[in-house]
């Protein structure tokens, strides 16, 4: 979220805890952004931006207009780090959702961020439901239950094992696809 600080990006939503350094150090570091948080110039305090913040700066500067000096200073992170600064959001409340959905979590992660976040919401989550809109496959393997939809509905709903046994199903022949699309590559 533009402007927001790092501390308020992570703490949005629990705002009686924005003070609390251990959680938000936790669900930083559970979300893999503690290097990423130890080389920022204002650690928690910095700001996050976009580039188009940096050139309305120089635009208004040139027209002799004045921008809050605090809007003016900013970081552009990548997106797998705006990725994990939204997962440390939901480390942030990991115990105490009942129920967490999250699309495509891993999108803009590396194979290791995504090994070390899986296993982090497998060990935080035992025992709640969790629900992982995904079209990754190695996500999806992750799953205890898996539904496939089509055209907004659920044409199969299994394990992997059961889905893969299935005859001409979507989920295998999907799979499929990706599997065979990463040999093709060698």
């Amino acid at each position: 979220m533009d402007g927001f600080s790092i501390r308020e990006n992570i703490g949005i939503g629990q705002v009686d805890r924005l003070q609390d350094d251990d959680a938000l150090f936790s669900a930083i570091s559970t979300s893999g952004l503690s290097d990423f948080i130890r080389n920022l110039p204002n650690s928690l305090e910095t700001r996050l931006g976009r580039p188009v913040d940096d050139e309305l700066s120089r635009i208004s500067g040139a027209l002799g207009l004045t921008l809050d000096t605090a809007t003016k200073e900013f970081i552009s992170p990548s997106g797998g780090q705006l990725q994990r600064i939204a997962l440390a959001r939901v480390f942030m409340r990991i115990k105490e959702a009942g129920l967490l959905i999250l699309d495509e979590p891993s999108c803009n992660l590396d194979p290791e961020a995504e090994f070390e976040l899986f296993k982090n919401i497998k060990k935080y989550r035992k025992g709640e439901t969790t629900i992982f809109i995904t079209h990754r496959f190695n996500t999806v393997r992750v799953a205890d239950r898996i539904l496939v939809l089509e055209q907004g509905r659920v044409s199969e709903f299994g394990t992997h094992d059961e889905l893969m046994r299935l005859h001409d199903g979507r989920y295998q022949y999907l799979y499929g696809l990706q599997k065979d699309g990463f040999q093709a590559i060698r």
